[in-house]
């Protein structure tokens, strides 16, 4: 079975239009040049080493919705981790009675 290729103006294959495919001779030589001294320290962000945990939080209270989430949530584990505490300790208490 022989198929018929569609050719541009070029002479090169025609392009489907739902390809996804880069044209490259619309593309110049002077666009894919190596970057200059300066534009890659342009592109240099400066910023303080952190940990992970610290990068992590200052992330987290960048977000204000994120925090209103997290307050609820740690208030109620200090207040089971407390109360468990307490319920141990009296239990603990009725035993040696």
């Amino acid at each position: 079975m022989d198929l018929k290729v569609r050719r541009d103006e070029n002479g090169n294959p025609k392009k489907s239009p739902l390809s996804l495919q880069l044209n490259l001779s619309k593309f110049n030589a002077s666009m894919f040049e190596k970057a200059t001294e300066e534009e890659k320290r342009q592109q240099d962000v400066m910023s303080e080493s952190a940990t992970f945990f610290k990068d992590g939080m200052k992330k987290l209270f960048k977000n204000p919705l994120a925090v209103e989430n997290r307050f609820p949530r740690l208030v109620y584990g200090v207040i089971h981790s407390c109360a468990q505490s307490l319920l141990k300790l009296r239990l603990s208490c009725f035993r040696q009675s």
